[in-house]
């Protein structure tokens, strides 16, 4: 299989880990990952993990292979039944890493909770049970993945606890940024 300079691809288990290639040699892919890390790869190894992401398709507009992770659920399939600021705190939580960098999505994520705690103090809103299901399967899917931080969030924002999503991301981030990777 030929790569490509400047070609896409995505992990195959984790698909939303995807990896520009910015050079190939006879034994190694480089390339920086969409965690803002250089990559480097055997050849072997690369092809066995990755596959190409396809651009200009139909299944690109109507299923980015980025909105869809390990638990099979595209987060539209949750957000379009949320309001905006929750959707967006969610879906912002959902792709962590896979556009941005890790602390610019957490920090937008947070930024939505935020407005959605605010707006929500003083309303009882019901959880639409189609979010709640498929928003927990999603989490489930990040803590059998090692993400529970990630899962956490989630299960918080489907379930209207904002103030306690907002909160966990801005401890989150401050750890961050203040380098504790661990």
């Amino acid at each position: 299989m030929n790569i490509d300079i400047d070609s896409e691809w995505r992990d195959k288990i984790n698909c939303q880990l995807m990896v520009k290639v910015k050079a190939v040699d006879s034994r190694f892919v480089y390339g920086k990952s969409s965690l803002g890390c250089v990559y480097q790869e055997p050849i072997s190894v690369f092809l066995a993990n990755f596959e190409p992401v396809q651009k200009n398709s139909t299944g690109m507009t109507n299923h980015p292979l980025h909105y869809k992770d390990a638990s099979g659920i595209e987060c539209i399939e949750v957000t379009q039944h949320m309001g905006f600021c929750e959707g967006n705190s969610f879906h912002h939580v959902y792709q962590a890493g896979s556009n941005a960098s890790l602390i610019e999505d957490l920090k937008t994520a947070a930024w939505y909770a935020e407005r959605s705690w605010k707006r929500n103090k003083c309303r009882n809103n019901r959880v639409h049970w189609l979010v709640q299901r498929k928003g927990e399967a999603i989490a489930d899917s990040r803590d059998e993945q090692g993400q529970p931080f990630i899962a956490e969030v989630m299960r918080n924002i489907v379930n209207n606890r904002y103030w306690q999503a907002y909160d966990s991301l801005m401890t989150e981030i401050e750890r961050l940024e203040s380098g504790g990777f661990n």
